[in-house]
């Protein structure tokens, strides 16, 4: 099936200078791999010291409920706050980062979305808040 056009040998052939090359260059892999590694297991995060006994919020939840009752302070600053303010953010892993993010924001960024009012998305609606009714 193929044809060998002779292009291609030069590349398979092995000379000295090419082997040292990749031996150095094998070994200068091998090193930033093992550095890299051991940066890894240094800078890695893990949830098992991580105690759940409400010491970690610098904010307390009288400062949170004025943030909360000032109409000009957007949820967003909230989350931010409290992120900043909490001891064990920076040693959560990326995932348990994530879902801390996401259940603030739920808590503290409402969300609506506003839709034209036409018979179908009353009917959608009417049936997603009690089915029986319609």
């Amino acid at each position: 099936g193929t044809q060998d056009d002779g292009t291609n040998n030069a590349a398979k052939k092995s000379t000295p200078e090419n082997d040292s090359a990749v031996k150095i260059n094998d070994k200068t892999t091998a090193a930033n791999n093992n550095t890299k590694n051991a940066n890894s297991i240094i800078t890695r995060a893990d949830n098992r010291n991580l105690v759940d006994d409400n010491t970690s919020q610098k904010l307390t939840h009288e400062h949170v409920t004025s943030l909360r009752s000032n109409a000009s302070t957007p949820g967003s600053h909230i989350v931010a706050a409290l992120i900043s303010n909490s001891s064990t953010f920076e040693s959560k892993t990326a995932f348990s980062q994530a879902k801390y993010v996401k259940r603030k924001q739920l808590k503290y960024q409402p969300r609506c979305r506003i839709v034209r009012m036409t018979p179908a998305t009353l009917c959608s609606a009417m049936h997603l808040k009690d089915s029986k009714k319609i």
